[in-house]
């Protein structure tokens, strides 16, 4: 693998766990949507799941841009290549 295929696997599995972590939460608060709240009509609920599910993502894609800006993409760690 070598050494830039290592440190890029160590950055890319900070992305990776981010995504797993969104997908987690997402799962938890999509169960939870129906525990106390009562919807009118399917397309109540379905819009309710919608917005919980975009304001995740935007949540963690933000963590990973964050992440990206504060290393450079893995620049600052030392991964990058040279010619």
């Amino acid at each position: 693998m070598g050494l830039w295929g290592t440190l890029g696997a160590r950055h890319e599995n900070v992305h990776k766990e981010n995504g797993v972590s969104a997908g987690k939460e997402i799962y938890a608060l999509l169960n939870f949507l129906n525990e106390d709240d009562i919807y009118r009509s399917c397309p109540e609920l379905e819009k309710t799941a919608w917005q919980v599910v975009t304001e995740c993502k935007q949540k963690y894609w933000k963590k990973d841009a964050d992440y990206d800006e504060r290393w450079n993409h893995g620049y600052e760690q030392n991964i990058h290549l040279t010619n």
